[in-house]
């Protein structure tokens, strides 16, 4: 539990300084569109492809159909409280940068000749907040199921990886700016850990 507080207390400043900074016009909103425009003029084919796999794979329809997975493993894994603590976790995760993106109706990067095209707003990153109650969430279950010592091990390097290059996907292919997936990982760590105590309190009054 002391560990999903530290997370939940992290998630919640790292988020709280990513909009406070957007709402007064701070430091790292001054120079978002300077490193959009920096990385959007060095873009190159190959690495274009690379990572427009990982915006693809941490979009709505491919945590949906990751989630779907996991839900037949824990069926199978005769686990079903822990689809219960999935849609809570990634799919509430979803609806709440939702919310979070109607309240802040910051416009994303302007060009000429975009790759990509949204009718959504930019803060926070859904693809960084998505890609975050993910994979964190995939943590907690295989460390709370007793996952081999392996598994968590490897899981150490690509949950991280994951979410790194998701950010980074958003930021190179001009559809958000730095300040955005910043905020988006605070938000996804702050919500993950917000789930594990509220699941954890109920399992322990059941």
């Amino acid at each position: 539990m002391r560990r999903a507080q530290l997370a939940l207390a992290g998630g919640l400043l790292l988020f709280a300084l990513a909009a406070a900074d957007l709402l007064l016009h701070g430091p790292l909103t001054s120079v978002d569109p300077e490193i959009s425009t920096w990385l959007h003029g060095r873009m190159h084919r190959a690495v274009t492809r690379t990572l427009l796999v990982f915006t693809y794979v941490h979009s709505t329809i491919g945590l949906s159909a990751m989630s779907a997975g996991l839900a037949i493993f824990f069926v199978v894994r005769r686990q079903p409280g822990w689809i219960l603590r999935l849609l809570l976790t990634v799919q509430g995760g979803q609806l709440l940068n939702a919310g979070l993106k109607q309240l802040f109706q910051r416009a994303r990067p302007h060009w000429d000749e975009p790759l990509l095209t949204f009718t959504t707003t930019s803060f926070p990153s859904g693809h960084a907040a998505g890609a975050t109650v993910f994979w964190g969430f995939v943590c907690v279950a295989a460390w709370s199921l007793g996952a081999p010592p392996l598994l968590r091990r490897v899981l150490l390097v690509i949950a991280p990886l994951m979410v790194v290059l998701t950010c980074f996907s958003r930021v190179y292919l001009g559809a958000h700016y730095f300040s955005d997936v910043l905020a988006g990982v605070g938000e996804g760590v702050a919500w993950v850990a917000a789930c594990t105590m509220l699941m954890r309190a109920r399992t322990m009054r059941a």
